[in-house]
């Protein structure tokens, strides 16, 4: 689904130069029910209807085949979706400094890293589950460092790579 110009984008910056956001928002979003309203609250829906977004490939939870192409329906069709975890998660990873965009770089981060070389690579803790849609699990606990790597000036590579290694180097203690 296409964005138009309409859209709200900020790249502002504060004075210590860390992004106060970094989004874009779909006008006009809405809640696909009341039980989505309750769940997402603290969101406004165009800033749900931006995580859920972020938040198709990168799970807490697996979810099924038919719930996410329910979800991804509703989500094409500007509302947002209500599907196991995803506010929990937003929330969660909104506190920890991720924006729905600084979460989708992360996982573009780790799609270019050997899980094979970095044993804490969110892709060796994936439950497969046949006939379920693949996605990267998402930890917060795990990458609560990263946002404020970036802010502090290294590459999204270079914080991944971080905290991947201290996250491996804790594991060997």
């Amino acid at each position: 689904m296409s964005v138009d110009s309409s859209a709200a984008t900020a790249h502002s910056r504060t004075a210590d130069h860390t992004p106060t956001a970094d989004r874009t928002y779909l006008p006009g979003a809405r809640f696909a029910s009341p039980e989505a309203a309750r769940e997402w609250e603290g969101f406004s829906a165009d800033e749900a209807h931006s995580w859920a977004g972020a938040l198709f490939r990168v799970n807490p939870h697996p979810v099924g085949s038919a719930a996410l192409d329910r979800a991804y329906g509703q989500w094409c069709a500007g509302e947002v979706p209500q599907v196991l975890a995803w506010a929990h998660t937003a929330r969660e990873a909104r506190a920890a400094g991720f924006t729905p965009l600084t979460l989708k770089i992360l996982r573009s981060s780790l799609a270019d890293l050997s899980p094979s070389e970095h044993p804490a690579h969110p892709r060796n803790l994936a439950l497969v589950f046949p006939h379920l849609p693949e996605s990267l699990p998402f930890d917060v606990s795990l990458w609560r460092a990263w946002p404020g790597f970036v802010a502090d000036g290294l590459t999204p590579r270079e914080a991944t790579l971080r905290v991947l290694h201290d996250a491996e180097e804790l594991e060997e203690i």
